[in-house]
């Protein structure tokens, strides 16, 4: 996958291999994740390209494997957030 190979890039130029692991898996089934496992979340810039029942699993899945103290994190693309992209 592009987007992996770009992350450990970005990874590998900022120093930050050893404390990243990336897993490709379908966010919308079940995840080969422990439960109560991440502090944040973040599903940037794909729920709107997925069905209803996907993102019932997808939120499900957040939950179980978000911690107690958890964030998540859900963002679609939208004219504000994109104009302010545009300034920076």
């Amino acid at each position: 996958m592009k987007s992996i190979e770009v992350a450990k890039y970005l990874c590998k130029y900022y120093n930050m291999e050893d404390k990243v692991r990336f897993i490709l898996a379908d966010a919308t089934t079940t995840l080969p994740l422990k439960e109560n496992l991440f502090d944040k979340i973040v599903a940037a810039d794909f729920i709107e390209h997925i069905t209803d029942k996907q993102k019932e699993n997808l939120v499900k899945e957040m939950i179980r494997v978000s911690n107690e103290v958890g964030t998540i994190v859900i963002f679609t693309p939208n004219e504000i957030r994109e104009f302010i992209s545009f300034l920076y």
